[in-house]
């Protein structure tokens, strides 16, 4: 697994059940923004007391490639993958019927949630900023192997222009 900028990911990738959901919904548990934060407490005293490998996450999301063999293996597929971003309130839930239809087409399909305010309060440091989404889904991608995709973002998620190497 490549982690890039230092970031501990714990991969303890594990199947949800999500009754509403007619595709597969995972969850990983991951570091996020460690690097960012580091940068941060030099210039802001919110940040002085974050951890140094950032702060943790379980991530739920939609991915309708299992990419995992019977002992937890990663797989390496050559399906084109899609990364479906939704805004705020939002979950992978907002996609159901475009998921459906990417991956009909043989597409790879993966839709992260992003945390809920619940996150802000249980951290008090993350405030859904355009780098800590950035960074959040950096982590995300690393987590389950993902080095290339094509994203989708539904409406303000990220700012323009948003575009970063994975590696």
């Amino acid at each position: 697994m490549n982690i890039k900028d230092g970031m501990k990911n714990q991969v303890n990738q594990t199947k949800s059940s999500d009754s509403l959901a007619e595709y597969p919904v995972k969850s990983v548990d991951v570091q996020v923004c460690g690097q960012l934060y580091n940068e941060l407490k030099v210039k802001k005293s919110l940040y002085r007391e974050t951890p140094e490998d950032g702060i943790p996450a379980r991530i739920d999301y939609a991915d309708t490639l299992d990419t995992t063999d019977t002992e937890g293996n990663v797989i390496q597929r050559d399906s084109p993958t899609v990364l479906l971003l939704h805004g705020a309130p939002g979950s992978h839930r907002d996609f159901k019927y475009l998921i459906q239809q990417l991956q009909a087409s043989g597409h790879r399909v993966i839709a992260p949630n992003f945390p809920d305010y619940k996150m802000t309060t249980k951290t008090r440091v993350f405030r859904h900023s355009g780098q800590e989404k950035k960074e959040y889904i950096k982590a995300f991608l690393n987590a389950i192997h993902v080095n290339r995709c094509v994203s989708f973002n539904e409406r303000h998620v990220l700012p323009q222009g948003f575009i970063f190497s994975i590696n």
